[in-house]
């Protein structure tokens, strides 16, 4: 059982500007969502070391309540989630367990996906009629020697709706569509209506279509009771938008990331020290970002940038 609660903190402005100002609101609503979720996996051994699966699955997600201030008149009431899973994969390893394979192909279905938007004033919830998920991933852990092991996944995914007609309108889209009324002289994130698009075909934001990351990690023994390791990363992550109505400004290019990082320890792990760097290919990214429809732009948090540092453990 979801319960909403809403009241204005501000109350007896004449302008409904969530969540700044507006007339009093209070709201008491409560909605109750079950669900029946199955799980179905057959297993197969084909050999002793290498497991082949399927599996179908569903998933549910509760329908509730914006915890922001809503406009007069609405309740900020989202409806719940579904998901159907289906799944084929195996689980492997080679040469005496000194490489481990695992790969899995899926495809998702959902209904009502619950999409997070920011309209200017407030953040809500919003239901996309369906959307789909499919792709694959690759996990390969290998031991080349004594000392070294290499370690790499690889993952393909593609996502995008299949309805959405109440999507978000870009800021410039939006200021088009509503400055070319004359009437109009506040800020296209303020409109009644709002400004709305069809983003069914289209792709979801913050799901990059190919990802990967590896590892190289070299342990080593300086003597009886001390103890390196080197351990080098490389991940790469596609292009990719941040928000909801894929603004070209709130793009992330492709990025190719590179950590290092040199730990010294004793052999009961009693101390740690670690020197390391982070991102020292200095790769310029985006951690998040949104529209901001009322001031006519948009704002992004960069991702850090090339940074060094030790750290020093004792347990």
């Amino acid at each position: 059982v979801t319960e909403g609660f809403i009241t204005g903190d501000t109350c007896g402005y004449l302008v409904d500007v969530p969540p700044v100002a507006g007339p009093c609101v209070f709201l008491d609503e409560t909605r109750s969502d079950s669900d029946v979720s199955p799980s179905l996996t057959l297993r197969y051994f084909a050999e002793d070391d290498l497991m082949l699966y399927a599996s179908v699955s569903r998933g549910f997600k509760s329908g509730g309540f914006d915890q922001r201030r809503v406009p007069e008149g609405e309740n900020g009431e989202f409806d719940e989630e579904t998901a159907t899973n289906f799944e084929l994969g195996w689980k492997g390893s080679w040469f005496g367990r000194r490489m481990q394979l695992n790969g899995t192909f899926y495809y998702v279905d959902y209904d009502d996906f619950q999409s997070q938007t920011f309209d200017g004033s407030s953040i809500k919830v919003t239901n996309a009629g369906a959307m789909e998920s499919y792709g694959m991933e690759l996990e390969l852990v290998a031991v080349l020697s004594q000392d070294l092991t290499l370690g790499s996944a690889v993952g393909y995914n593609k996502a995008e709706y299949d309805e959405f007609d109440n999507g978000q309108c870009t800021v410039e889209y939006s200021a088009e569509q509503y400055y070319s009324d004359p009437a109009n002289n506040i800020s296209p994130g303020f409109a009644d209506p709002p400004c709305l698009v069809d983003l069914a075909g289209e792709d979801v934001d913050n799901t990059p279509e190919w990802t990967v990351s590896s590892y190289l990690q070299y342990h080593y023994a300086l003597t009886k009771d001390l103890i390196s390791v080197t351990r080098l990363e490389y991940n790469y992550t596609d292009d990719y938008f941040l928000d909801q109505d894929l603004d070209p400004n709130l793009k992330n290019d492709e990025a190719h990331l590179v950590n290092l990082r040199f730990t010294l320890s004793n052999a009961a792990n009693d101390w740690e020290v670690a020197l390391w760097g982070r991102n020292l290919s200095d790769e310029e990214t985006y951690a998040y970002g949104i529209d901001i429809p009322t001031l006519g732009g948009f704002a992004g948090i960069p991702a850090p940038e090339r940074t060094y540092g030790i750290t020093l453990r004792y347990y």
